[in-house]
């Protein structure tokens, strides 16, 4: 009897204290400074008590995911979040160059893309494996922006079930449990929907991290060259993951035997001759990318952080990081020797004082297992519906409060104005843009986004903006735009339909209302929002 009330009392505390935590955030939400969905511009003052709803159905939800858990569960709702947020438009402005790396292969082929990466095409600080991927994509299957999103629900997905499985090899610890918990960000869940490579490096440093511990384990040949192909995949996704990579080597610590010191040796080797063989092929593009990275981008990480508080209690729900934190406590006072490899991979990002979510989220699965560690000393119950429930709360926020703000900022113009123009007879459609000299970003990167929404030709017409001075550029997080080369394939000539992109309605050069003198407008989209410097006012003409 003393059992039964113990299971019936567990979903009530969880529940309790989860309502509890929900308010607390909402309460303290100025601190969330992420930057795409800060819970400071997602949630108005008045909204607390749609925070408590969102909390309160959480439990009745979590009892559902309760009688339906099982080692697929995790897998398939990673899949239906993605299905359920694909409408959500491209948020961050990066996507652009994403979209033109992948036309490059759709158009001229992908081994164009790999011979002109660093020549004619222009790699700014980015990886080419990602890019290529999505070429691929739209090389056999056509320029479909849903193709890439159903792509990267299924990476969403392997990377769901990689933390179980690496839960499990670490730890002991029942599979769907961290599988579960890695679900249990709204910012992870929206990631499925966007253009980008983060989610991408989150699955190759999971994928690296299990296949060299299944090397570690059995030493075979193809063991090994899977797990050295793995590493060097990763490599190729994101610069950042360079300084992860090197904790693969605490893998040996696991075990300390000869399979082991095969294993990881092995991996570690044969990684080496696949990026060293690439390196040397394209070194002088590596050699100015890192050059980049170190004299920008490294110092731009201090003034574009997001803080760990931020990420971790905002983005992370806290019964995720607070179990995560209770694992790494248990699995030090048991003298696991798996811990090693969490702690250099956290210790690193916080020795380096990296709070960019972008940079902190291939981590998160480390995050799940640590957590699914702590809660397997519950009963299996108990901590199964500590999961759901933590899942549940952040698949409602992602759906019901994220998905919704996103939908009022501009970006939302590009989506709706591509759809428009699938509708129109004509073929060709002009791309204009103009910003006032002080906005500091280039809009012809805003013209890649508006053809990922649309199947017409775009070609560019007139793009006004004016950089800024030097200093002000080397600081800017968008310098990029100002690097950023419009490809061939969007040269052309004029046509009778043409776009209009700006960044506000007052103030238009001359030559806007001279070159459109003639034209009548035929729709406008005009949501907009005064949170951030770029904005996207777009204006359908016909001649």
């Amino acid at each position: 009897m003393k059992a039964q009330e113990e299971e019936l009392l567990n979903p009530i505390v969880v529940s309790v204290a989860g309502f509890a935590v929900a308010v607390l955030l909402f309460l303290l939400r100025a601190h969330d400074i992420n930057y795409t969905s800060s819970w400071r511009w997602v949630f108005q003052p008045s909204q607390l008590p749609f925070v408590a709803l969102l909390a309160l159905a959480s439990a009745p939800t979590a009892l559902l995911l309760l009688r339906l858990w099982g080692r697929r569960l995790p897998v398939l709702l990673a899949i239906a979040s993605s299905l359920a947020l694909l409408h959500v438009p491209e948020i961050v402005i990066d996507a652009g160059r994403y979209f033109t790396y992948a036309k490059y292969a759709e158009v001229y082929g992908p081994a164009y893309l790999l011979r002109e990466w660093g020549q004619a095409i222009n790699p700014w600080s980015d990886m080419p494996l990602v890019p290529l991927l999505y070429g691929m994509i739209f090389w056999l299957f056509g320029e479909e922006r849903l193709y890439i999103q159903l792509f990267n629900a299924l990476v969403f997905a392997g990377t769901v079930m990689l933390t179980g499985r690496l839960g499990r090899r670490m730890f002991g610890v029942e599979e769907a449990l961290p599988a579960m918990l890695l679900l249990a960000s709204p910012f992870l869940l929206l990631q499925p929907s966007q253009m980008m490579v983060d989610l991408h490096a989150m699955f190759f440093l999971t994928l690296a991290i299990y296949t060299t511990f299944r090397a570690a384990e059995r030493p075979g040949v193809r063991g090994i060259a899977a797990a050295s192909v793995a590493v060097a995949l990763a490599f190729f996704t994101k610069y950042s993951l360079m300084l992860m990579l090197p904790s693969l080597a605490l893998i040996y610590f696991t075990r300390r035997d000869r399979n082991a010191l095969i294993g990881v040796s092995g991996t570690l080797l044969g990684a080496a001759v696949l990026v060293g063989i690439a390196f040397l092929l394209r070194h002088q593009v590596f050699i100015e990318q890192m050059e980049l990275l170190r004299g920008f981008q490294m110092a731009g990480l201090k003034r574009w952080g997001e803080s760990y508080f931020s990420t971790f209690f905002f983005q992370v729900h806290p019964f995720v990081t607070l179990s995560a934190a209770a694992g790494a406590l248990l699995a030090l006072r048991s003298r696991k020797p798996e811990l090693l490899l969490p702690a250099y991979l956290f210790g690193l990002i916080f020795v380096l004082g990296v709070e960019r979510i972008r940079y902190t989220m291939p981590l998160f699965p480390m995050l799940a297992v640590l957590a699914g560690y702590a809660l397997s000393a519950l009963s299996r119950r108990n901590a199964r519906f500590t999961a759901c429930y933590a899942v549940s709360f952040s698949l409602l926020v992602a759906i019901f409060a994220y998905a919704p703000f996103i939908e009022s900022l501009s970006v939302v113009n590009l989506r709706d104005a591509g759809e428009y123009l699938d509708t129109l007879d004509a073929e060709v459609v002009e791309f204009n843009a103009w910003v006032p000299d002080w906005a500091g970003y280039n809009p012809a990167i805003i013209l890649p986004i508006l053809d990922l929404y649309t199947h017409k030709k775009l070609v560019a017409g007139r793009i006004d903006a004016q950089p800024p001075a030097p200093e002000q550029l080397s600081r800017s997080p968008v310098r990029f735009t100002w690097a950023y080369r419009l490809p061939p394939f969007y040269e052309g000539s004029s046509a009778d339909v043409v776009v209009l992109v700006e960044r506000q309605e007052q103030g238009a050069p001359a030559w806007v209302e001279e070159e459109l003198a003639e034209a009548k407008l035929i729709a406008s989209f005009t949501t907009r929002s005064e949170l951030f410097i770029i904005r996207t006012l777009v204006k359908v003409y016909a001649r």
